[in-house]
């Protein structure tokens, strides 16, 4: 706010900015997260031809021509697609957003939306995974979430937040009981996974605690150890819910929702390729810098 000086008539008159004037745009009910093909807006304001980020209201009117599709992300954060040529009302697609539960991963629906309406999201925010978070414990900011690892083999570094010198790792059968079943000192700066995984029976399910994360003994890491044909198919499975788009945000999907379901280094490996696919992508670049 600005204040001028009015000398003629003695008086102080406040300038207030034009945009403080404006009304707030409403919530949309919809934001398009792909479009392809002749998929027009009907009506007015801005009637034309949608795409990605473009916002919908219950009043407007939808159409699509041969071959084309769009996806939607509702307001909840489910999605929609549609893929035959028609003519659509918007309003007749909300009951579709509570319908459609299984189609889309509701995590990175809400993440879409808040890049989509103009938000800068941390994907970090949208993982909370079966591990130590549920059962209570807190985790420091750190590179990707640890509670929840699902591992077969390879080379995943293991970021430690914390100001010791050196922790002492300690890996245990059971969530919150037992003596350990490897114990291993390491620098704070981290691990590789494989050196703690060597010293356990695979496949098999464990819990591990280091000293100096300020996560109560209680409340450990999740560990599986998979063998590769179960672990194979875990990844598939997961992968057949990706949403086929533009190739970059395929891959980055793919690797958000394996990020969320603890296959981390396979998250990696879809990040890696949507960042080499889309490298002026800033989201894409950071999201994969977490893992190098």
């Amino acid at each position: 706010m600005s204040i001028r000086i009015d000398l003629s008539k003695g008086l102080l008159l406040f300038m207030v900015p034009v945009y403080l004037l404006r009304p707030a745009a409403p919530t949309p009910d919809f934001v398009v997260y792909y479009a392809q093909g002749p998929v027009v807006k009907m009506n007015s304001p801005k009637k034309g031809v949608l795409k990605k980020g473009d916002s919908l209201y219950s009043k407007d009117m939808l159409g699509l021509g041969p071959r084309s599709q769009v996806i939607l992300i509702c307001g909840n954060h489910h999605a929609i697609k549609l893929d035959k040529p028609d003519t659509v009302r918007m309003a007749s697609l909300l009951a579709r957003c509570a319908d459609d539960k299984s189609f889309f991963l509701v995590a990175y629906g809400r993440f879409i939306w808040d890049e989509l309406t103009g938000q800068t999201p941390d994907p970090r925010d949208y993982f909370h995974n079966i591990g130590a978070v549920s059962r209570g414990a807190r985790m420091d900011r750190m590179p990707f979430a640890i509670d929840t690892i699902n591992y077969l083999r390879g080379d995943l570094k293991v970021m430690l937040n914390t100001r010791a010198a050196s922790v002492q790792l300690m890996a245990f059968d059971s969530p919150t009981q037992g003596n350990p079943l490897v114990t291993m000192n390491v620098r704070s700066g981290g691990f590789h996974l494989d050196s703690l995984a060597s010293g356990l029976k695979a496949p098999g399910t464990y819990y591990w605690n280091a000293t100096g994360l300020r996560l109560p003994r209680k409340n450990r890491c999740y560990l599986r150890i998979w063998q590769k044909k179960a672990y194979d198919n875990a990844v598939d499975s997961l992968l057949k819910t990706v949403l086929k788009t533009e190739p970059a945000e395929t891959a980055y999907m793919a690797g958000f929702i394996l990020e969320k379901n603890g296959f981390l280094l396979e998250a990696a490996k879809h990040y890696q390729l949507a960042n080499k696919l889309d490298p002026e992508n800033k989201i894409y670049r950071s999201t994969y810098s977490r893992f190098l």
